[in-house]
């Protein structure tokens, strides 16, 4: 047994790309649960949903947006009478609205927020998931930069994106409907919804029995979420940070869990006494000699800290031989060797010099670099979204940056494809980091230490963002002035490993045998890996297991 996640598929997200011109990103809501830890899950289809008398194989049915025609009549009755709980997102079948006594109008984007009403779900999610449950559910902003037009994702031809592509990766695939509640309707409201600039509130998400209803396109939201659209122009593009959305969701679904009297289990993100993961990025834009990176070396071996060091490759500058370029890239190799430290890739020239790029940094560090950022300079690419993604993946790097939403744990990418479908990227990305330089002079050092507190209680990956040749005396002091308690202090590389190795269903294989017992069989061999399992009187029970590979493990509270 296990949550059951219905969506239309590859046919039907090619059908939404034809005729709206946009991603069905519910097929990429997954990301969302493999994330957060909860990998006792199962895909199905619409064959799966037009067959009822299957559901009570399952713990939950979460049904994505699909068209009413995939609903049979069989389907809707068991989703307003049956014993199996469900839960759908907008919009809901016009016949399974009127049945909750619900009049919708709308069904456009509409830029709001989830307000949680009620009481329990908001407790379990700050006890549960770190943050406040509901949140902002908008279309991401933008802010115009400067970067030349050459260095434009469009002037690439290399680049495997096209204008259309492109405009419907942008397009919202979400919408919300705004409900109005017949007086006998006898509904539980558990959340409500604001649309930006106007202080009315509707229901936005019922129950009644068994069935749960959305009136917003929660899945396709989330989803959504976990890509990274392209510019348009010499632009950023950035939205809220969703986790609170993530955190009423995934709470609703653990209250599901305790009605039904069943525990609920998920990975939790590191390791058995790691409650964190501390990590600096060293944007290594300015040359230093080797007497100054040794004494960055010798700092973050004095604090326990672990850096990554983006460094600038300079092909062009090794085009013209100058002496910077072989004065620059000699420390690489002296950080690159030192326990605790690595050396990833801060690429300026992507879709046309890049690969050269990398090259002459491998050669200079004499090993393969494992991640990407990029140098934010108006005569280089820049980040741009989805092609910086796209680049890394092709370049089969293990990691990279993801700048569009800020998360607070590492995740795979949805992709859209050029037909339509939406495929998983094999490179991680990287949650968004703090920035600790404000200027060459001064820091950020009060807003990194309040940013810091909520990826603590999210048991996050905190990325501390500084430029080595700046504010170093002030970024040790703050560093050795950060909580130790459950910290770990991994390079980038080293926390992208054990994700891949656990954070997915292709690695690890969760299945429910009874109330209270979960079977777990891992891709490869871990140790000390934790599991969290909640009970239906809300407890929360912690327990770690070694998971030797490719063996069953069972699990229980």
């Amino acid at each position: 047994m296990a949550l059951l996640f219905i969506d239309g598929g590859d046919e039907y997200a090619r059908w939404v790309y034809e005729h709206e011109r946009r991603g069905y990103w519910a097929t990429a809501f997954p990301l969302m649960l493999e994330k957060h830890g909860h990998l006792c899950y199962v895909r199905g289809d619409v064959e799966l949903l037009q067959q009822p008398e299957r559901w009570p194989d399952y713990d939950v049915v979460l049904v994505a947006r699909l068209p009413d025609s995939a609903w049979t009549e069989r389907a809707i009755r068991a989703a307003v009478e049956g014993s199996t709980p469900v839960v759908v997102e907008a919009p809901a079948p016009s016949a399974i609205l009127e049945s909750f006594g619900i009049s919708a109008s709308g069904g456009g984007v509409d830029d709001g927020s989830l307000v949680c009403t009620d009481p329990d779900l908001g407790t379990s999610a700050m006890n549960t998931y770190g943050v406040a449950a509901g949140g902002p559910v908008t279309r991401p902003a933008w802010i115009r930069v400067s970067r030349m037009p050459e260095m434009d994702w469009q002037a690439r031809p290399a680049v495997p994106l096209d204008r259309v592509q492109a405009a419907s990766w942008r397009a919202p695939g979400w919408a919300v409907q705004h409900w109005a509640l017949d007086g006998d309707s006898k509904l539980d409201i558990l959340a409500q919804w604001q649309t930006w600039g106007t202080s009315v509130r509707r229901p936005a998400v019922v129950r009644r029995g068994n069935l749960h209803l959305f009136a917003l396109g929660v899945f396709g939201f989330l989803g959504q979420a976990h890509t990274a659209e392209p510019s348009d122009g010499a632009e950023h593009r950035g939205a809220p940070r969703v986790s609170g959305v993530e955190a009423f969701v995934l709470s609703l679904i653990d209250s599901i869990y305790a009605r039904s009297g069943l525990d609920r289990i998920r990975l939790l993100p590191w390791p058995d006494g790691v409650t964190w993961v501390r990590t600096v990025r060293h944007d290594f834009d300015r040359a230093l000699t080797a007497d100054q990176v040794a004494k960055v070396l010798s700092d973050h071996a004095r604090v326990g800290s672990s850096a990554t060091w983006y460094w600038r490759a300079e092909p062009r500058r090794r085009a013209a031989r100058t002496s910077w370029y072989s004065a620059d890239l000699r420390p690489a190799a002296q950080v690159a060797a030192t326990p605790s430290n690595e050396v990833a890739l801060h690429t300026e020239l992507l879709w046309s010099q890049a690969d050269v790029e990398r090259g002459v940094l491998e050669a200079a560090i004499m090993r393969p670099v494992r991640g990407t950022t990029a140098h934010g300079a108006p005569n280089c690419f820049r980040y741009q979204g989805a092609p910086n993604i796209l680049w890394a993946e092709q370049q089969a790097m293990l990691y990279t940056e993801f700048l569009n939403h800020s998360h607070l744990h590492p995740h795979h990418c949805a992709l859209l494809t050029p037909s339509g479908e939406i495929r998983v990227s094999a490179v991680l990305c990287l949650p968004n980091h703090l920035s600790f330089d404000a200027s060459t002079t001064a820091s950020n050092r009060q807003a990194v230490e309040q940013g810091l507190n909520v990826f603590v209680r999210t048991r996050g990956l905190a990325q501390i963002m500084n430029h080595p040749d700046v504010n170093q005396a002030d970024l040790f002091d703050c560093l050795a002035a950060m909580p130790a308690d459950g910290r770990a202090d991994w390079t980038a590389a080293e926390a992208a490993q054990w994700w891949l190795a656990t954070h997915s269903s292709r690695a690890l294989t969760v299945r429910r045998e009874d109330s209270r017992t979960f079977a777990v069989i891992a891709a490869t061999s871990l140790q000390s890996v934790q599991f969290e399992i909640s009970r239906p009187d809300g407890s929360l029970a912690l327990t770690a297991v070694d998971l030797p590979s490719k063996a069953q493990v069972r699990v229980a509270a």
